[in-house]
């Protein structure tokens, strides 16, 4: 194999002659190109810190999610910085540079990013059989809370969750995701302040599933709009529900021994206007002392009302699939990052209380 020196033009600058070869395979220079005329970020003059590199920057941040902004920067010129003219250039930009070049390009180009690279699902039926059933691609709907820089334009964004023994060390948001149970790729994502309304970030996550897929999702999401807007997306649907929600009277008792029943929007005038969907209701208990749970009787809806198609135990095995969505958050904030550690940014790129997010 011949081995060969890189040859960098004498007048270039350190951030053009950044490439992570690794990255470029997924995010390719086209794409970010694209994305920054399409986002209109792109610069009325050539810059030390051009927009195509600080998107590479804020990428890289979190691959090295435990180092500063500064060294993120070190470690991508670190290869190349002795090839150029002036060695020296690199450690000439200042930590400061680096964090207005960073709010300068705001949030939009990397919402815009993460949409065109992330929001399609990784598995296939050759490759992962077991993130199907019935046909359909499982994926979950949940959330999380994540620290942030305890900073007065963090907590004015986020806020602080607040107990009787008073408020949260740190600044919180809450990150609500769909994501696919077995290969844990995130599909859709937005980050909101922590006391926002999951159900209603549920809802705006609904345009990352379509038909093909059976959503899961846990009692704190359940509604009527949300049971209709995944079936408006032609997905299918598999959640809990909250023990204050009662279903209508049984339509019917299928051959499995579950139910059809109507479930109904909690606003009157809608209710009183017949609005209604039918779903199946699968009722089961627990029989394990070891278990959380224990004989607590757990009720199940779905829109898959065929018995002979989709069976009631394979349903119950497939709604606890969801967990997958913690294992894909532990990965995220223990593995892939200090447990302890907080995410970098000390104030919100979004300067109101509205998703920042993906």
């Amino acid at each position: 194999m011949t081995l060969r020196i890189r040859h960098i033009d004498p007048d270039a600058s350190p951030s053009s002659q950044v490439s992570l070869e690794a990255l470029a395979r997924v995010v390719p220079e086209a794409t970010v190109a694209e994305v920054l005329e399409e986002c209109q970020a792109t610069e009325q003059r050539t810059r030390k810190l051009p927009a195509a590199f600080v998107v590479i920057l804020c990428v890289a941040m979190n691959l090295y999610s435990n180092d500063c902004i500064a060294h993120v920067f070190f470690r991508l010129l670190s290869r190349v910085r002795w090839l150029l003219s002036d060695p020296m250039m690199a450690s000439r930009v200042s930590k400061g540079a680096l964090c207005q070049a960073r709010y300068r390009l705001g949030a939009r180009p990397l919402v815009a990013l993460f949409k065109r690279v992330c929001n399609k699902p990784l598995a296939e039926p050759e490759t992962v059989p077991e993130a199907f059933l019935f046909g359909l691609r499982l994926m979950a709907l949940d959330a999380t809370l994540i620290d942030v820089p305890d900073t007065p334009e963090n907590v004015r964004v986020f806020g602080k969750r607040n107990s009787p023994r008073g408020s949260s060390a740190w600044a919180q948001a809450r990150v609500v995701a769909i994501s696919e149970c077995s290969t844990h790729a995130v599909v859709e994502a937005g980050v909101w302040p922590h006391d926002f309304d999951e159900r209603s970030a549920g809802m705006r996550l609904l345009r990352g599933v379509g038909e093909g897929v059976l959503l899961l999702w846990d009692r704190g999401f359940h509604s009527f709009e949300m049971v209709q807007g995944a079936l408006a997306c032609g997905s299918e649907l598999l959640g809990r529900l909250p023990r204050t929600v009662k279903p209508g009277a049984p339509v019917a008792t299928l051959s499995d021994g579950t139910q059809l029943v109507w479930v109904r929007p909690s606003d009157y005038e809608r209710r009183k206007r017949g609005e209604r969907v039918l779903v199946r209701l699968i009722r089961y208990t627990l029989e394990d002392p070891n278990r959380p749970g224990h004989r607590v009787e757990h009720r199940l809806i779905t829109s898959l009302l065929d018995p002979e198609v989709a069976g009631a135990e394979e349903l119950v095995v497939a709604y606890h699939s969801r967990w997958e969505f913690e294992l894909a958050v532990d990965e995220m904030k223990n593995h892939q990052r200090h447990p302890t550690g907080l995410f970098a940014p000390r104030k919100p790129w979004a300067s109101s209380r509205r998703s920042t997010g993906c």
